[in-house]
Formats: structure tokens, C-alpha cells, sequence
């Protein structure tokens, strides 16, 4: 189906991302940091996927420095986040294993890291972007065209299809879980393309919810593997590697049985089709 995408579609999709970025943004200033801070991050990918997206509607060398300043702030909540994960697991097999002592120095950095979260949203607060993509929208043209709708609607199905194509260019290494690395590339590949498809599900009246589930689905099993990965790596977590190596096993096989409950479905061939009717 064409989406149906007119020019305030634009302003109303960042608008919402700009207001959900703000109440978090404040939000995560303050204890308990958790949700609130994994809420910032959230709506800081989606409004950098939907600038990306949008591009063209503004000044170039704005765009460059707002992409800039929000992903030097999702790259340091990222730190936070894994750490919190890798906190839990540990605490999860604390009594078994004994890791009081390791869980204390983790947690110490933990406490490091949060002020380094709050010095990160404070930084980004300074940058004014919100502000300045707020002045930005009021810039794009208010008047429908047909010339305009159509530009949109080429827009939505050009970039829903090339992170498909980019998620396809991984499919190969589906079934080589000795190829961490490609693995990941592919979980960044879904996270870019779930991302764009939210952007636009508006516009498909909900059509795409489906694939959107799909992805998150594929990326939250990619994303536990890649944790394993990680964790691997590191030396002070050696008494527990036998059981870290178990667990990035069962990830990947879900990861695999979620990918082929997919092929089943023909999910990335019913999505291109949606796109380009």
C-alpha cells in the first residue's frame, strides 16, 4: 500500500519524539535511574533515525551536529546500560557463585557511571538541540502539494526498502553463530530498519506493526548474545565462562528459531511487497 505521508506528518512524528525526549531527559536527572534513562535512550535513537529520514527538510550542517550530540549521549547512557545488565546477572547468580566482592566493584562503578550519565544530560541539555529542531520545524512548509505527497510517500518506501537491503546482506551469516561479529552487524542492520518503520507506521495505518515486532524480536536475542560476547571478554569473570558460553548458546538459537519462524512467514518478502503496492 502507499503510505500516506503529507508534510505535517513531518513536524508531528518529531514533535511527539522531541516531547517524550524532554520528560525523560528530566526525568532521568533524578533517582531511580533505570527506566528513566533506558526511556532517554529509546526516544534519542528515534528521533536521530527520524532526522536521518527527514534530512532534506533541514539545514545540512544542523542536522550533522544534532546526529553528533545525540549519539555522544546514547553512547554514554549505552556504557550505563550494560553495566546494568551485567549488574543483574551477577546478582542473579551471586548466592551460587560467591561474587560479592566482584559485584561490589561493578557496583562502584555503577555509581561512577551514573554521574557520568547525569554530566552526559546535562552536556546534551547545553547543545540546545531540542530547541533548535523545535525552531526547524516550524520552517518546513505548512502547504500541501501533490508534488510534495509524493515526494514523502518515495521517501518512506525508498528507506524502508534499503535497510531491508542491508538486512538482507547479513542473511548468509544467519546460520554461522561462529561469526559474532556479522551477527552484531546484522542486530544494528534490524535495529536501523525497525527503526524507519516506526517512523513511517503512522503513515501505513499500522500495517507494519507486524514487521516492526519482528525485528524488535530478532534484535533483543542478537542484543543478549552480543552481551555474552562481550562478557566472554572479560578476565574477572572467569569462574563463570562455561555458564556465560551456555547461555550466548541458547540466545543464538532462539535468535535462529525467531529468524526462521520469519522465513516461514516470507516476512521480509511481504514487507517489500507492502511497501512498493
Amino acid at each position: 500500500m502507499a503510505a500516506k505521508v503529507e508534510i505535517n506528518y513531518i513536524r508531528t512524528v518529531i514533535s511527539r519524539q522531541l516531547d517524550q525526549l524532554r520528560k525523560h531527559e528530566k526525568k532521568a536527572r533524578q533517582p531511580p535511574f533505570k527506566e528513566s534513562v533506558h526511556q532517554l535512550r529509546v526516544y534519542s535513537r528515534r528521533l536521530d533515525a527520524s532526522l536521518e529520514v527527514f534530512k532534506k527538510f533541514f539545514p545540512k550542517k544542523k542536522v550533522k551536529a544534532w546526529h553528533a550530540h545525540l549519539r555522544e549521549l546514547l553512547k554514554n547512557l549505552g556504557d550505563l546500560r550494560d553495566l546494568e545488565v551485567l549488574i543483574a546477572f551477577l546478582k542473579k547468580h551471586n548466592a551460587k557463585q560467591s561474587l560479592s566482592t566482584l559485584l561490589n566493584t561493578f557496583e562502584k562503578k555503577m555509581q561512577s557511571l551514573q554521574q557520568g550519565s547525569l554530566s552526559s544530560i546535562e552536556m546534551f541539555r547545553k547543545t540546545n538541540t531540542s530547541a533548535q529542531i523545535t525552531d526547524e520545524l516550524d520552517h518546513i512548509p505548512k502547504n500541501r502539494t501533490r508534488n510534495l505527497d509524493k515526494k514523502l510517500a518515495k521517501l518512506s518506501c525508498w528507506s524502508i526498502l534499503k535497510h531491508l537491503e542491508d538486512v538482507n546482506d547479513f542473511r548468509k551469516f544467519v546460520n554461522q553463530p561462529a561469526r559474532a561479529d556479522k551477527l552484531h552487524q546484522l542486530r544494528l542492520a534490524l535495529k536501523q530498519l525497525r527503526y524507519v518503520m516506526e517512523v513511517f507506521d503512522r503513515s501505513y495505518e499500522g500495517e507494519l506493526k507486524e514487521f516492526i515486532d519482528h525485528c524488535a524480536k530478532l534484535q533483543t536475542h542478537l542484543g543478549d548474545m552480543h552481551d555474552h560476547e562481550i562478557w566472554l571478554e572479560d578476565k574477572t569473570l572467569g569462574k563463570l565462562k562455561q555458564h556465560i558460553a551456555s547461555l550466548k548458546k541458547k540466545s543464538y538459537k532462539r535468535f535462529r528459531r525467531c529468524w526462521q519462524q520469519g522465513e516461514k512467514r516470507k516476512n521480509w518478502h511481504r514487507l517489500e511487497k507492502l511497501v512498493k503496492a
